[in-house]
């Protein structure tokens, strides 16, 4: 390999959302095959640990930035273990809200940096790519917490033959959440899984439309500092 294709390897892999993106990819094609065991739930609580630590990392360019992620993420990681000792509702619960603030707080952060400047880099691209992922999970732990406090708000179907004939409707389990939040996201609406409460229904409608404004501005904004990147260095070529 050339000196110029290791050049661009190496920037193409390297920033300060890389490792965050990775994480979200690698969780998204692992879990599904070794979901509804014993070591399926303690992938979900390892990754969704080092999401919290690969989205410090992240945010970390700025001091108050990382003092802020931490006084988030300590909170979180600690209710949530506290969860897998005690497996109380309310440590679930609080557990789940707190990621869901340390999750609001990641994406907006990140979403910041990228929207600033004009120069449209890879680390960009991967960290709106980090900012979609954290909005599914966002919502994913408040589907979580309703679902918690009030079981039943969200129903999955689930065949009761092996034609798949017929299906029965159960309460979502945590698994079931994520895939319905990130569904919702991407306005996929496969049926699966339903809000059946009207605070279920309320946060599904409201992330369907946040997910389609998100890529709106996103793509819109990106184009924009693209163009302003290359008209300033054509006119600076000029002159």
């Amino acid at each position: 390999m050339s000196r110029a294709g290791r050049t661009f390897l190496v920037s193409t892999l390297r920033g300060k959302y890389f490792y965050l993106m990775v994480c979200f990819v690698l969780l998204f094609l692992v879990y599904p095959f070794i979901r509804g065991s014993i070591l399926g739930v303690s992938f979900l609580d390892i990754f969704s640990s080092a999401i919290l630590i690969s989205a410090i990392y992240a945010v970390s360019h700025r001091r108050r930035y990382l003092v802020l992620a931490m006084l988030l993420a300590v909170p979180a990681l600690a209710a949530n273990w506290a969860y897998q000792v005690a497996k109380s509702d309310w440590l679930d619960a609080l557990s789940d809200g707190l990621y869901a603030l340390y999750f609001l707080f990641a994406a907006a952060v990140i979403l910041y940096d990228v929207l600033q400047g004009e120069r449209v880099t890879f680390d960009k691209i991967y960290g709106a790519v980090c900012v979609y992922f954290l909005i599914g999970m966002l919502w994913a732990s408040l589907f979580s917490v309703l679902e918690t406090c009030a079981r039943g708000s969200f129903q999955a179907a689930r065949p009761i033959s092996r034609a798949g004939s017929q299906d029965t409707w159960v309460p979502a389990s945590e698994g079931d959440l994520n895939y319905h939040s990130f569904v919702t996201l991407t306005t996929l609406g496969y049926g699966d899984i339903a809000p059946v409460s009207p605070p279920a229904r309320s946060l599904s409608a409201l992330e369907a439309m946040v997910g389609q404004l998100y890529l709106t501005v996103l793509v819109a904004r990106l184009v924009g500092l693209h163009i302003a990147h290359a008209r300033r260095h054509d006119s600076a070529s000029s002159s």
